[in-house]
């Protein structure tokens, strides 16, 4: 029963560091696209202000 309750606080500990992880490369995808749209934007503003 102990070995049991054991596993389960481990399995339950790795779910959620798995879904931390999940959470992190989503962030860092979606500051990619972000970068990605936002460098060309501001390049044009530049450029129209010149």
């Amino acid at each position: 029963m102990d070995k049991t309750k054991k596993d389960s606080e481990i399995l339950t500990h790795q779910k959620r560091i798995t879904e931390m992880i999940y959470s992190i490369d989503n962030l860092i995808f979606l500051k990619k696209i972000e970068d990605y749209i936002e460098i060309p934007y501001r390049l044009a503003k530049k450029e129209k202000e010149d």
